[in-house]
Formats: C-alpha cells, sequence, structure tokens
C-alpha cells in the first residue's frame, strides 16, 4: 500500500452564470492519478480543466492558474476582450 500524498487540485470552469472561475483544493491521494480521479468526480461543473500538482513550498501563487487558463479557446475565454469598469459611474 503506498503512502497518501497531498496533491493540488486546481479548476477552471464556466459557472452557470457563463462566468470563468478558478478553485483550488487539496486532495489527499497515494498517486497523481487516484488524486486525478478524486478531482474529477468532485468538479464544481460539468465541463473543466484541471490540472494536479502534487503540494510542494515551491509553489508559487498564480502560476497553475496562468497556465490553465492557456487551455481555453478564444471562444470560451479571451482576457483580450475584458473591458474594464468605468470609474465614472
Amino acid at each position: 500500500m503506498s503512502e497518501e500524498a497531498i496533491w493540488i487540485a486546481h479548476y477552471v470552469y464556466e459557472d452557470t452564470e457563463g462566468v470563468v472561475r478558478t478553485m483550488t483544493t487539496q486532495i489527499g491521494a497515494s498517486s497523481r492519478g487516484a488524486a486525478q480521479d478524486i478531482a474529477a468526480n468532485a468538479a464544481p461543473a460539468k465541463d473543466f480543466i484541471l490540472t494536479i500538482h502534487a503540494q510542494s513550498s515551491d509553489q508559487v501563487l498564480g502560476t497553475v492558474r496562468t497556465e490553465a487558463t492557456k487551455h481555453f479557446s478564444p471562444t470560451s475565454f479571451n482576457p483580450n476582450d475584458y473591458t474594464a469598469p468605468d470609474d465614472d459611474g
């Protein structure tokens, strides 16, 4: 029996209103494959992008989200289409 490790699951998904969201959670599992199965079953939406990384003190905030959002097609999520809210209003 393998020793259980802590894995970080990071999801990028669209909520029911079509807003792109991200979520991270910790998963205890004996392997990356087992962690992926657990994470897929606990997904916050039907369609999602999932990355799994072993927990590490070397993690840098934002790195996982940046990598995951690169996989969205331009029709689903395009940061270049974002318009900042008007401060006048």
